[in-house]
């Protein structure tokens, strides 16, 4: 499969994924050449535990699928390097992993900059990114055309918790925040604020 057919069949993964325990997919999944799927995830240094459990639940998924046939009878497998949460080490991933042509395309990717970096390359090379878990607002531009997001974007969610508690009666907020967020989500917050 090459990466335009990955684009042009991702709603065709979540689908078979949402079948997979039904049966209705092929058995012949082990004969097949797989479907590789790069990642590129902090599995050492201080979010490790976060890209550690977001590998093992795409791992968990792709069992599920392939166990039931793969998807049309090709079995998925996930490539993940361990970048340790750092914006250099994703970029050098992410060309490692489009430069793979077993590769299909991207997932998994975990915090603000390791997402933007992996969207902004992937959009370049003109491969999809499925489920960058982050809402940082450059995933959801021009800039990251190929990402496909899996939560919603900080604003909405930061839009939808103050209308909460606004609505419960609550005039005053705190927030707590990672230092790398700062930058992005403390004048988003200030102007979610001030517009409520």
């Amino acid at each position: 499969m090459n990466r335009r057919g990955f684009l042009n069949q991702t709603a065709g993964w979540t689908a078979a994924a949402t079948v997979a325990g039904s049966g209705l997919l092929f058995s012949s999944a082990r004969a097949a050449a797989p479907i590789v799927v790069g990642q590129s995830a902090a599995l050492s240094g201080p979010q490790a535990s976060f890209g550690i459990a977001m590998r093992d639940g795409i791992q968990a998924a792709i069992h599920l699928v392939n166990r039931t046939g793969g998807v049309a009878g090709r079995p998925l497998q996930l490539l993940t390097l361990d970048d340790e949460g750092d914006k250099g080490k994703t970029e050098a991933n992410v060309a490692t992993l489009v430069g793979n042509p077993r590769v299909a395309g991207l997932t998994g990717f975990t915090t603000r900059p390791c997402s933007e970096a992996g969207a902004v390359l992937a959009a370049k090379e003109g491969i999809a990114l499925v489920g960058a878990f982050s809402g940082t607002p450059l995933l959801y531009g021009q800039k990251a055309a190929t990402t496909f997001t899996t939560r919603a974007s900080y604003e909405r969610e930061l839009e939808a918790i103050v209308s909460h508690y606004r609505f419960l009666g609550v005039q005053r907020f705190g927030f707590l925040h990672l230092e790398d967020a700062r930058a992005t989500n403390v004048p988003l917050l200030e102007s979610i604020l001030a517009r409520q």
